[in-house]
């Protein structure tokens, strides 16, 4: 168990300088060896291992490990809630609020958001601005997270202003290769094209991919369901040669390191036909289908 709270406080060092997959990393070695030791407070720390680890595989994109963790979470639940009031009790604000918010990304995965579900997400973040500062990893994560919300909720023009306000303070004090900074350069993307700001999404996309590319790795699934979206912007901007080329390099990437029936190569394959189409290529079309 010694061994497994040294992996917890490595974590905690990587998560606090935005490295969340040496961070999601220390967490799964956590994970491992405190279930291995099966008492009822390892079995606890457990629980919030198993969070952290979940919830830096979502944001990275990380599915396949992921998934790898999604078990009856009834029982982790009750666990965070018992640690984030034991926090509390002991005047552990801060502490207690980050373990609330990995408690309600892992209690709100896979269902559909609700407006009610804004409140607890806001009170983390304002515990966080007040105690750690604008700038703390933990309240960029906050920020990131109800500015998602927001977005899933329709509230485009609010979780637009969330995440410029992210995409500037990441800047400001995080590492240039920041994961978290190109996802909030594509939540802006995903507000402005919904928004019908075309051109502003296409120049958002493409910075989101700059910092992406350079901080994951080719094989990152959401890499590639972003270069989705991205070529379906430029094709519905007029700019069928830039979607091509988009769908094309993304479609190479994803043949090599993703699993043949993955639904993503579907979907760029699919896209790539309708630039295709809509350009007259009708031969580099037919190469596509015999290909596929």
């Amino acid at each position: 168990e010694q061994r497994a709270a040294l992996y917890l406080v490595e974590a905690l060092c990587h998560d606090r300088r935005g490295a969340e997959g040496e961070a999601a990393s220390s967490a799964l070695l956590a994970l491992e060896l405190f279930e291995e030791s099966g008492t009822e407070r390892a079995l606890e720390h457990a629980a919030l291992a198993r969070a952290w680890a979940w919830s830096s595989l979502w944001l990275l994109g990380r599915d396949k490990e992921r998934a790898a963790l999604e078990v009856d979470h009834a029982r982790c639940l009750e666990d965070l809630v018992r640690i984030s009031e034991r926090a509390r009790s002991r005047g552990k604000e801060s502490w207690a609020a980050w373990v609330d918010l990995k408690r309600i990304h892992l209690e709100t995965r896979g269902i559909e958001f609700r407006p009610e579900m804004l409140e607890p997400v806001r009170r983390v973040r304002g515990t966080f601005e007040r105690m750690l500062g604008t700038d703390h990893t933990w309240t960029l994560q906050a920020l990131y997270f109800e500015a998602n919300l927001l977005f899933r909720l329709k509230s485009l023009e609010e979780s637009d202003a969330l995440w410029a306000i992210l995409v500037e303070r990441a800047r400001r004090v995080a590492p240039e290769r920041y994961p978290l900074l190109g996802f909030a350069l594509c939540g802006r993307a995903q507000a402005a094209r919904d928004l019908g700001n075309l051109e502003a999404a296409n120049d958002l996309y493409a910075q989101s991919l700059e910092v992406l590319e350079s901080s994951l790795p080719p094989s990152n699934r959401k890499l590639r369901r972003i270069t989705i979206v991205q070529g379906g912007t430029l094709a519905r901007s007029g700019r069928l040669d830039d979607a091509v080329a988009v769908y094309r390099q993304s479609l190479q990437l994803g043949e090599k390191h993703l699993e043949t029936e993955d639904y993503v190569l579907m979907y760029l394959r699919r896209g790539l036909g309708q630039a295709l189409v809509a350009l007259g290529q009708f031969d580099d079309l037919e190469q596509l289908i015999h290909a596929t």
